[in-house]
């Protein structure tokens, strides 16, 4: 298992909790490695209608870091995240990719997920 995450700011929070312990990454350290499941986590969801796709999905908007977010895993991609915010915001790449995760994948509403941690 690995968990993907754009900023180290959110990795250093996924880090202190034991069960991900040793499992997080930033997207550019992962780059060239594979795990069996992967977790993405897409941080952002404030739109901020007039500041353009860097300003709203951040340095995550860029394809190449598209590319490593959703090509790492071999066996699950599970990509936690505002699907609406990226499709609206994150430019045609994302909206893209938001259009092929509701396609192909199961989209759960956030109030759907039950935790254990």
């Amino acid at each position: 298992l690995a968990v993907l995450t754009p900023y180290k700011a959110q990795l250093d929070l996924l880090s202190g909790r034991d069960a991900l312990r040793g499992r997080g990454y930033t997207v550019h350290a992962f780059q060239g490695r594979e795990a069996d499941r992967v977790i993405v986590s897409l941080v952002r969801s404030t739109p901020d209608p007039s500041g353009g796709i860097e300003r709203n999905v951040g340095h995550v908007g860029r394809r190449e870091l598209i590319n490593v977010l959703m090509s790492r895993a071999k066996r699950l991609l599970v990509v936690v995240g505002d699907l609406e915010h990226f499709a609206a915001y994150g430019g045609e790449h994302w909206a893209t990719v938001t259009k092929v995760l509701r396609r192909y994948g199961t989209v759960v509403p956030a109030d759907e997920v039950v935790t254990s941690w």
